[in-house]
């Protein structure tokens, strides 16, 4: 077990070279088990841990190594030595996650034939061990998202979740929730999809729509979902002025519906920045409601302790420079040219009241977790291997 926990502290690393050095401990710990020597057997949670070290890495050829390394896993099942190495739920999980990092169409359509073969081996055997949860679910969303391809494909894996949820026909380990929900707004809100903004509006709506009836409950959006849905909008591209208006329009409902409604959290600093970066992409220069609405949005930022030094950029390139000059007051430290923000701005001279939330908040967003509970699945398999040692 020595080796799963130095292959999982290698897994959270953020060193570049993590992957090479889980592998040689990988490599030896394979080399034990090859030997009669030593009494090791091959075992699931090691060779899910070295998946999940693929997933977790960056490194360009990842996804090749952790599907090779599967393939050994499926070939080697039930030989001498392997009989408690088999593949489970987090071994599909950990590869699908491992796929969404290639960022391609082809990996997302890999992922999405990972989620076939899983679902597919769970009702042959009815193995709790590959049962789907909303954490594959959630894995292949994301898979599909980071792919900017398609994000129709996105939404039929979350309406069949849903809809057999709904039915009773699963189980409590797939739970749609706000995880899963976010996954499918990235999904057309990353994609190149016309009409993505509102697409990515639509399923705000609906989660909440869950969340109020009391369907799903676990659908309630947060903070995260309301900025994804604003982060659709900054990169919707509209050729059409009056579609650009109608953009305009979404933002402000989206913006005003979360500082309406804390039980779907509050705006932070990435809400803010969403905000302004819609108003400049979606608002022309000589419009002078692209001024006040830019003001407007900086002093309720100012005015919930918010400003941080993205916020002021964002305002920085909105508005004329004599207007940014005298909000900022001795902030300003310079001529306010638009080339020299970073030393012609002192964020420390401003007023306290501006600022005092900011450097909290991301202390906040570092520490946050969005794991879920730990599935009863993963008990079963850690089960099947403690009773067989």
């Amino acid at each position: 077990m020595s080796d799963i926990a130095v292959l999982k502290a290698w897994a959270r690393s953020r060193d570049p070279d993590a992957i090479e050095y889980a592998e040689a401990v990988f490599k030896e710990y394979q080399e034990f088990c090859d030997s009669d020597k030593w009494g090791f057997s091959h075992n699931a949670f090691t060779y899910n841990s070295m998946i999940n070290c693929y997933a977790k890495s960056k490194h360009p050829d990842a996804a090749n190594r952790a599907l090779k390394l599967f393939e050994r896993m499926k070939a080697n099942m039930g030989k001498p030595g392997w009989e408690l190495c088999f593949a489970d739920i987090y071994t599909y999980t950990s590869l699908i996650d491992t796929l969404g990092k290639q960022q391609s169409y082809d990996a997302s359509e890999q992922a999405v034939s990972l989620l076939t073969e899983v679902e597919e081996l769970f009702v042959k055997t009815g193995d709790i061990r590959f049962q789907p949860n909303i954490r594959l679910y959630t894995a292949a969303v994301n898979a599909i998202g980071r792919s900017h391809e398609k994000p129709d494909r996105a939404k039929a894996i979350v309406k069949r979740v849903e809809s057999s949820y709904l039915k009773g026909d699963a189980g409590k380990e797939s739970t749609p929730d706000v995880v899963f929900y976010n996954a499918l707004i990235n999904a057309y809100g990353w994609s190149n999809e016309e009409g993505r903004s509102r697409q990515s509006f639509k399923i705000l709506k609906h989660m909440i729509a869950l969340y109020k009836s009391g369907k799903i409950v676990n659908a309630k959006p947060d903070t995260v979902s309301f900025n994804s849905v604003l982060n659709a909008c900054v990169y919707d591209e509209n050729d059409d002025q009056n579609q650009d208006h109608t953009m305009i329009e979404i933002v402000v409902a989206i913006f005003e519906l979360l500082c309406n409604s804390e039980e779907y959290g509050r705006p932070d600093q990435h809400t803010y920045v969403q905000v302004l970066d819609s108003i400049s992409r979606h608002m022309a220069e000589e419009d002078e409601t692209r001024t006040v609405m830019a003001e407007a949005t900086f002093l309720q930022c100012a005015s919930n302790g918010l400003v941080g030094p993205r916020v002021v950029q964002r305002l920085h390139a909105l508005i004329p420079q004599s207007r940014f000059q005298t909000m900022m007051g001795s902030a300003s430290t310079g001529d306010g040219r638009k080339l020299n923000f970073r030393s012609n701005f002192d964020v420390s001279k401003l007023p306290l009241s501006w600022t005092c939330n900011a450097q909290s908040q991301n202390s906040r967003n570092r520490r946050r977790s969005r794991s879920r509970r730990m599935q009863s699945n993963f008990q079963v398999t850690k089960n099947v291997l403690i009773s067989s040692t």
